[in-house]
């Protein structure tokens, strides 16, 4: 099953699961017990989805801050990322679940992903970009998947120099090795490099290409015994050979669990700027202006293989209304940052859209199963519900609308198969037809967005039908429909003019899964939908502004004193609104250090004259000096550095204590007294 941050099963439409904290989130906590212990309630999620082996964690280092898959890596650092995986994986296996650490080795960004080729010298890939899979498997780790890309000319899946003198040969890794799904290779290639198993699926050059080799004698018998052997040793250390497995898929949502991913939220978070304001005290307070778009739809999690769907999702916004229902609390949207139209979801949906699902392609017959969700987005791998046959099955989705504000609305479709939109019965787009033109949508498996504008009157509800076919569908199967009014508004202005007339202003900004997402790297720096001018403008109208900055990676932060506050809280997972709640008034400690570096330009990162690279190569030009390796070397000021970060309390360091001598093959212990010298409870992170 798909990890990082949570164990989907084997359908997005299935169980909900536990959506914990992004890779970056959790590297930020500096804290390998803690991340034990989400290790083990993922394991335990991965049981309860009778998965035997997650697909994570994710290692692969930031090396530029808009790669597309940043959210679910851990840091720009080899050492840090190493500490944190070791113990996700430690976690994971100790419940008899295998990782698979991923992905193997310089899929560092999204462009060209499928086939481009990362030139990494030697140095380099063993300083840095091995570091974590090295320690991952000198710690047990179980599997391992190679990247998409190719590694200096080969593709991973296939090289010898990567899979077995390195992997095999060097570190003595006795484990099963899997592909990305539909990675590149060649048959004899990968046998030759002892690639376990291809997905998914039959493939392309295992399955019957790999009999065909067999039977020419390309291949040789004892060449697919090993391969065999992996993968009964997979089976027997997770206890498939004894019956393990194979049980329905049920939701687990402990209690405990729930406690440790709201620590988990907190601990992940970086306090970049406080002059005093945090943490709050409500008793002080009768106003608060809570602005910004992630206030009403926080995202707990990045786009792509990685989205799962969670227990339960609480907005910034609604957890501080729950928890101070006495207080005069306002909203204002503040901007708009959707890169593409957004699923139809609250304030504009009534109630849910209602899903009845058919098996062919006529919507005839009986409805074979119904399901409702509070969007209008369907999407499937293999069956989209139980009961529902996954070659061959249409959805009918049906739901109600009522505008906010009179005038003109657009309204969008994507799919991968074929669907039709119909507004009070009305067919406005009608994407039915077999050549719709292809674009990036579902991991560059589905089509363009189509659009069409209406006129609707505020408080009138509206039908919306989506009639949809799996037919044509590769892969992934699905639609999406979205829906916003598009009428001129002078959205910061709103939110200033709020901002001015209360206590305290929270602005909670960031991106959404589909600005940072597996399958395309950013397209700005910046963060989206003028948010930027939203804070100057709140903060300039409310010295008492807090932001709340909700990314899973660097974005421009050149607006970072003007606020009294910033606090970054990452993709933080299904708690992540009651998270936000507890630090803003310190009933928990932002505890996180920032895992990379957040430069004071884009044009300061290493990788930037090298990135994206061309004719299907990038080259790794900046060598080892990743990160805060080059700004160091380079004596360039971040905006933030690697390690910084605020808490509640205040700290002082004694003397360090060095010893006089080091015998030679043995490690060094340094050591230094911590004190806490504040008024309340806090945590540091030494580091060295």
């Amino acid at each position: 099953s798909d990890g990082p941050a949570g164990v989907r099963g084997t359908s997005w439409r299935g169980p909900a699961s536990a959506s914990f904290p992004c890779g970056t989130a959790l590297g930020a906590s500096f804290d390998p017990e803690l991340i034990r212990e989400v290790g083990r309630a993922l394991g335990r999620e991965a049981r309860s989805k009778s998965a035997q082996v997650l697909l994570a964690p994710t290692v692969n280092l930031h090396r530029t801050p808009i790669g597309g898959r940043n959210f679910e890596c851990m840091s720009e650092d080899p050492f840090l990322t190493a500490e944190i995986a070791v113990a996700y994986v430690d976690g994971v296996q100790s419940e008899g679940v295998a990782c698979c650490i991923k992905h193997f080795v310089g899929n560092d960004t999204e462009s060209e992903r499928m086939s481009i080729s990362a030139e990494i010298d030697e140095r380099t890939l063993r300083e840095l970009y091995l570091v974590p899979f090295e320690r991952a498997v000198a710690a047990g780790v179980r599997s391992i998947m190679t990247a998409y890309n190719r590694l200096n000319g080969v593709y991973c899946s296939e090289d010898p120099w990567l899979l077995n003198t390195v992997l095999r040969d060097e570190w003595g890794f006795d484990g099963f090795v899997v592909t990305d799904w539909f990675a590149n290779g060649s048959t004899a290639g990968s046998v030759a490099a002892r690639l376990t198993l291809e997905m998914p699926g039959q493939g392309r050059f295992y399955g019957q290409a790999l009999a065909e080799a067999l039977e020419s004698g390309e291949i040789d018998e004892t060449d697919v015994d090993v391969l065999v052997d992996d993968l009964l040793l997979l089976m027997e250390r997770t206890g498939v050979l004894d019956g393990v497995g194979g049980e329905p898929e049920k939701p687990l949502d402990r209690p405990e669990d729930r406690a440790l991913n709201r620590r988990a939220a907190a601990a992940g978070s970086v306090l970049y700027r406080n002059d005093g304001v945090l943490p709050l005290d409500p008793s002080t307070l009768g106003s608060i202006a809570v602005i910004g778009p992630s206030a009403m739809h926080a995202r707990v999690m990045g786009g792509g293989s990685a989205n799962v769907r969670p227990y339960h999702d609480t907005p910034p916004l609604d957890a501080l209304i729950d928890r101070f229902p006495d207080l005069d609390i306002r909203y204002a949207r503040g901007a708009d940052i959707d890169r593409t139209v957004p699923p139809i979801t609250r304030p504009l949906l009534d109630g849910v859209a209602r899903i009845e699902f058919f098996e062919g392609w006529a919507f005839e017959g009986d409805v074979v199963a119904v399901t409702e969700q509070p969007n209008t987005r369907l999407l499937a791998f293999g069956s989209p519900a139980p009961g529902v046959e996954s070659e061959r099955w249409s959805a009918r989705v049906t739901a109600t609308i009522i505008p906010e504000a009179s005038g003109a609305h657009r309204f969008t479709l994507t799919e991968s198969g074929r669907a039709v939109l119909r507004v009070n019965g009305e067919t406005i787009i009608d994407a039915s037809a077999p050549d719709i033109e292809r674009g990036d949508s579902f991991f560059g498996f589905g089509s363009i967005e189509m659009s069409a504008d209406i006129d609707l009157e505020a408080g009138e509800a509206v039908t919306v039908e989506i009639e949809f076919t799996n037919e044509g569908a590769i892969l992934l199967a699905g639609v999406i429909v979205g829906g916003k009014a598009i009428v001129e508004r002078d959205l910061v202005g709103e939110a200033a003019a709020l901002a001015a007339e209360c206590d305290v202003a929270v602005v909670v900004v960031g991106t959404n899964d589909d600005w940072e997402t597996e399958g395309r790297d950013r397209d700005l720096w910046e963060l989206p939908g003028g948010q930027p001018a939203l804070i100057r403008a709140v903060a300039a109208a409310n010295p008492r502004t807090v932001v709340v900055l909700n990314v899973g990676s660097p974005h421009s932060l050149d607006w970072l004193d003007e606020p009294a506050a910033v606090l970054s809280v990452g993709f933080g997972g299904q708690e992540l609104g009651e998270a936000i709640v507890d630090m803003l008034v310190g009933d928990l400690e932002p505890g996180g250090r920032a895992p990379t570096t957040i430069g004071a330009h884009y044009e300061h990162f290493a990788a930037y004259p090298n990135y994206p690279g061309e004719n299907s190569v990038t080259r790794y030009g900046e060598g080892v000096f990743c990160g805060h390796r080059w700004h160091d070397a380079m004596r360039i000021e971040p905006a933030v550095a690697f390690g910084e970060g605020l808490g509640y309390s205040t700290f002082e360091f004694g003397a360090l204590e060095i010893p006089d001598s080091i015998d030679a093959g043995e490690g060094l212990t340094v050591r230094v007294p911590v004190t806490n010298t504040g008024a309340r409870r806090g945590s540091e992170v030494v580091q060295v």
